[in-house]
């Protein structure tokens, strides 16, 4: 991917890929996982889901890297507010 004016790397899409357009076409679903180094996440993208009972378009989850367990956690959002479960 190309760094756009300001300098950041933009979000590929699935025709960014060799083919894309077939690519798309042929696919049941498409995930997008770009990092920002800015601020030190990154994001997962639905780009396409072909089953609207499966997934959502355009949904997205943003995580952290956890160096001590080498895995990615979710990453806490102060937007979202934690909603109280029905058994709680």
């Amino acid at each position: 991917m190309y760094k756009g004016q300001d300098g950041k790397m933009e979000e590929p899409t699935m025709y960014n890929i060799k083919g894309g357009g077939e690519w798309y076409d042929a696919s049941y679903h498409g995930l997008l996982v770009h990092r920002n180094y800015e601020q030190k996440n990154t994001k997962v993208k639905v780009l396409k889901v072909k089953f609207q009972n499966l997934g959502e378009n355009g949904a997205e989850a943003l995580f952290n890297w956890e160096p001590k367990s080498g895995c990615y956690v979710p990453a806490e959002s102060d937007v979202q507010e934690k909603e109280e479960l029905p058994w709680e």
